[in-house]
């Protein structure tokens, strides 16, 4: 029992403070903390259960947070192709620099991040 305890309450630490880390290890790693997260969720110790969901709520905001500031960057420099291009089209007056400001705009829109698997 102290070496599950002192096992569980590690891993959540980890997680806590170092989530980037653990998400970014190889796969059997990966596999074998979210498996060790998995039975110390079952368990009938209160605190071993509440520990595991715990690192698992670190590791789920952790991605969360960094999904969201992925869109949200990407939709900045969306917005910010959609500018070029309306400023290269008003400047330039032809249809050529258009069509290509156009297309750079459209390239970094978030869906399209999205449709070419990016995010």
């Amino acid at each position: 029992k102290k070496l599950s305890r002192a096992h569980y309450s590690l891993l959540e630490q980890l997680c806590h403070s170092h989530p980037s880390s653990i998400i970014n290890t190889d796969v059997e790693t990966f596999s074998h903390l979210f498996r060790s997260l998995e039975m110390g969720l079952r368990s009938l110790e209160v605190s071993i259960s509440s520990q595991c969901a715990s690192a698992l709520d670190s590791l789920a905001a952790f991605c969360f947070n960094a999904n969201s500031s992925m869109v949200q960057s990407q939709q900045a420099a969306a917005a910010a192709a959609q500018q070029a291009a309306a400023i290269a089209q008003a400047n330039a007056g032809s249809a050529e620099a258009a069509a290509a400001a156009a297309a750079a705009a459209a390239a970094a829109s978030p869906s399209n991040a999205y449709l070419h698997g990016n995010v």
